[in-house]
Parts: structure tokens; C-alpha cells; sequence
């Protein structure tokens, strides 16, 4: 019942929180700050949809489903589906994405990392003024790594020495290059 509750209640309240806070505190950000917060949120865009779409569209090749989208569908963006995708071949059958974005940035939950920017893009936008507007992505952090954790573990479970290879080829889980 509490979870219902929570589902109803808590995130709505949680992922609007910033909303509220910028409209009633109003907080003035130098406009360089502005700009500069705008290209990190089109960086952290792009990184997110590019990450998601190649592994989305990569297993919509492998299932024999993809259909490339019209020019003007948005988002579309460039590299979003790889034309010769590198992945590892499973004892079960399955395949494991190792290029693209995963690839490059040798990271296997990179579109979790991008998640997790956009809150703190968010916070960033209300200001430092206060700690409210970085609940969210407290909030949203805790419940993203631990779900990274989660899936990186059934995935150990379920591949086996699989999953051993593939984390040698993308060998962080969530930071490029650090973690």
C-alpha cells in the first residue's frame, strides 16, 4: 500500500519539486551561467538519446524489427544507430553491445550517468542558495545507482563468464574512466 501511496504521491511531488521552488524563490543566475548551463543540458541531451538509441535500435536490429525513422521524426539524432555494431555472442544466444557510446566511453550504464546529470542540471538552474532544489537528485541518484547495482548483479547472474568478457571490454559502470 505504502508503495502505491509513494507512487501517487511522493514522486510527483519530488520530480516537481524544482519547478515549484524556481517559481516561488525566482533565483537570478548571471546569464553566462544560463548559457553555459544550456550547452551542458544539449551535451547531456545528446549523450542520453544517442546511449539509449543505439542500444535500443541495436536490439531491434538483432530481433529484425528496426525500421530506420524519416529525417524529420524527432529526436534524431546523428550516430544513433550504429551500421555495424561490435558485440560479444553469449553462451545463451544473446548478444552484448561493446561499441558505440558503450564503447567509446567504456561504460555500461552511461545513460544512467546522463540521468543523473539532468537532476543536477536542474538543481544547478535554482540556484545554490539552498539545499532543496539538490533533493531531487539525491532522490533520483540513490534510486539510479542502486538500480545500476541491481541490474549489473542479474546480469552477472544470468551471463556468467559472459558477463566477465563484457565487463572487461566496458569495464566501468556508471563513470568513464573512473567507475
Amino acid at each position: 500500500m505504502s508503495s502505491i501511496f509513494w507512487n501517487f504521491a511522493g514522486l510527483p511531488i519530488i520530480y516537481t519539486w524544482n519547478s515549484f521552488y524556481v517559481l516561488k524563490i525566482n533565483p537570478c543566475l548571471p546569464p553566462r551561467c544560463g548559457v553555459y548551463l544550456c550547452i551542458l543540458v544539449l551535451i547531456t541531451y545528446y549523450l542520453w538519446d544517442v546511449a539509449n538509441s543505439q542500444k535500443n535500435r541495436f536490439q531491434m536490429q538483432l530481433r529484425g524489427s528496426f525500421q530506420p525513422r524519416p529525417w524529420y521524426v524527432f529526436p534524431q539524432l546523428p550516430w544513433g544507430t550504429l551500421k555495424k555494431p561490435i558485440s560479444i555472442r553469449t553462451s545463451n544466444g544473446n548478444r552484448l553491445l561493446v561499441s558505440g557510446a558503450f564503447g567509446i566511453f567504456k561504460t555500461r550504464k552511461i545513460h544512467y550517468l546522463m540521468d543523473i546529470l539532468f537532476a543536477l542540471e536542474w538543481g544547478i538552474a535554482a540556484g545554490a542558495q539552498n539545499f532543496l532544489p539538490y533533493l531531487h537528485v539525491i532522490f533520483f541518484a540513490s534510486l539510479i545507482l542502486r538500480r545500476g547495482f541491481r541490474d549489473d548483479e542479474r546480469y552477472a547472474k544470468k551471463y556468467r563468464r559472459d558477463w566477465e568478457r563484457y565487463c572487461h571490454l566496458v569495464p566501468y559502470l556508471f563513470i568513464p574512466f573512473v567507475w
